[in-house]
């Protein structure tokens, strides 16, 4: 493995909410870069900006928290999140906009992020069919995403704080900002009743997330 690509793995590992796991990936990546005499912008690649459509879709009544989780780890990995509407349709494409090695990043934990979310609806919702109306699992499941999006921000903003204290935070790609700064943009997240019981638990989730299995291959595909 490149010693650039060890230092970055290492640096994206120092975002796992474990507190121990962090602090030792952290002081791995200084010492390697130490070591080789890298520093951060030294491991930024040096390409042009790129905007990529994924295939996660939402719209305003079906998992419109979507792209607010989105934007949340996007900007942890120096990426924007927006979103694309074809002509005609409802449903909206989760698109990120960034350098290809940051879009690749952050899509992964993106997608990890949902899978967890939608992990946890479905539960839900196979366990208490019964009991609620649609409308009332609509409300269950939309508080807990919107809890975990949340947790996870207060989660990373608390990593942030941490790598730069040890200096080893990236600087804000203007490059990112300024193609993506003439989209349009349009309120998708719906104005949902919110459980705050079940927001509570789904913060708790956020906060506890980690990226440190998907990042080394373990977990899901």
């Amino acid at each position: 493995m490149d010693i650039k690509d060890k230092i970055s793995k290492l640096l994206a590992l120092s975002e796992s909410p474990n507190e121990h796991e962090a602090q030792l990936a952290l002081q791995k990546a200084k010492e390697l870069m130490t070591q080789h005499r890298l520093s951060v912008e030294d491991l930024t690649p040096q390409s042009r900006v790129i905007h990529r459509e994924t295939d996660v879709t939402f719209s305003k009544r079906r998992d419109s928290w979507t792209l607010a989780l989105a934007g949340v780890i996007a900007e942890n990995y120096c990426c924007r999140a927006f979103s694309r509407r074809r002509s005609g349709m409802q449903t909206r494409k989760v698109c990120f906009a960034g350098f290809p090695a940051d879009i690749e990043l952050c899509e992964r934990v993106f997608r990890y992020a949902l899978d967890c979310v939608k992990g946890w609806i479905a539960n839900t919702t196979r366990r208490n069919k019964s009991l609620y109306s649609a409308q009332e699992l609509s409300a269950l499941s939309n508080s807990y995403a919107k809890g975990y999006i949340a947790g996870v921000y207060t989660s990373l903003r608390k990593q942030q704080k941490d790598q730069q204290e040890w200096g080893l935070i990236a600087s804000p790609r203007s490059e990112v900002d300024e193609s993506v700064r003439d989209l349009r943009t349009e309120r998708v997240a719906g104005e949902d009743e919110i459980v705050k019981s079940i927001y509570r638990v789904g913060f708790k989730d956020g906060v506890q997330f980690s990226v440190s299995d998907k990042l080394e291959g373990r977990g899901k595909e």
